[in-house]
């Protein structure tokens, strides 16, 4: 009987024979196509080992502003030269079990996911930036979370780590990953919305997209130190508002600021206003943080 193409098996590339031998490991493609629940991931490497030495498996850690959010775990290939299309889970709707919470280094982590309830007792808190385990009982007024590590979801921007485990072989022929001193690393931002979708089939790496990002800066401004300031920043009912320096101002802003509004101080006899948008430069309203569209909800 017929059988369909097996993409996450197929193999692209050539061979330069000069290199062969030489442990040269160079990473020449990235890119995706991002559908509905799943993204196609095209990643290409010219790998030329040397001898008693091979590639264990290749990881791709996506980190966020927690961590490492997932772990994908490409293994068990005769070969890692060429093209490689592989099919990464989006929000925990498609089970894979190459995506998980394990690093390259097969440590586990954490990570903050949605609100915990009164009744969950594995939970996780924020300590400081960090996600932690909560070893013993709750404190009222601290908010817990459901640990979601090993899950990937659409509309958030990623950095990628892709580390290439190369390694030597051991007495029996085995590859020795306990050896990480010739592991290569590279790094991509993956972006999970449709945005890139139209480059998938004639672009390459999208590390060489050139895009146009705008950012529009109107600003007037007195000699005076002390300002009054209000800050209005995306989808905020109202805007924040302190005193402080001219410094202040900006130590305070966050990546969501969309408008700054700021005055001389009362002892200044100065009347100037000055107002500073920022405007980001985003299309279709997304929010300049995590990237989701205005009005979408956790899941969206």
């Amino acid at each position: 009987m017929p059988y369909g193409l097996l993409r996450e098996y197929s193999i692209e590339g050539y061979i330069d024979f000069s290199k062969i031998g030489t442990g040269v490991i160079d990473m020449n493609v990235w890119k995706y196509f991002v559908g509905e629940n799943v993204a196609s991931l095209t990643i290409g490497l010219d790998a030329y080992v040397e001898e008693n030495k091979g590639i264990d498996e290749v990881v791709l850690e996506f980190y966020d502003n927690q961590g490492m959010a997932a772990a994908y775990h490409m293994g068990n290939k005769e070969s890692y030269s060429g093209q490689f299309t592989e099919s990464i889970p989006l929000n925990g709707m498609v089970n894979s079990y190459k995506l998980t919470n394990t690093n390259h280094l097969g440590e586990t982590k954490v990570h903050c996911g949605s609100y915990a309830s009164d009744d969950d007792t594995n939970v996780l808190y924020m300590n400081g930036n960090t996600p932690t385990k909560l070893t013993g009982d709750k404190v009222s007024g601290v908010q817990y979370y459901l640990d979601d590590c090993g899950t990937l979801y659409s509309n958030m921007l990623y950095l990628v780590k892709i580390i290439v485990k190369y390694c030597p072989q051991d007495a029996l022929g085995n590859l020795d990953t306990t050896e990480t001193s010739d592991y290569r690393y590279y790094y991509r931002w993956m972006w999970t919305t449709t945005v890139f979708n139209g480059y998938y089939y004639n672009v390459q790496d999208y590390d060489n997209i050139n895009l146009t990002l705008s950012l529009d800066a109107n600003v007037s401004y007195t000699t005076n130190a002390d300002y009054q300031y209000g800050i209005v920043e995306y989808n905020s009912p109202s805007s924040v508002t302190a005193s402080g320096s001219s410094d202040t101002v900006y130590q305070n802003l966050s990546a969501r600021t969309q408008l700054v509004t700021y005055k001389p101080g009362k002892n200044d006899a100065k009347t100037y206003n000055t107002q500073m948008y920022m405007i980001a430069g985003l299309e279709n309203d997304y929010n300049v943080f995590n990237l989701r569209k205005n009005g979408e909800n956790e899941s969206g």
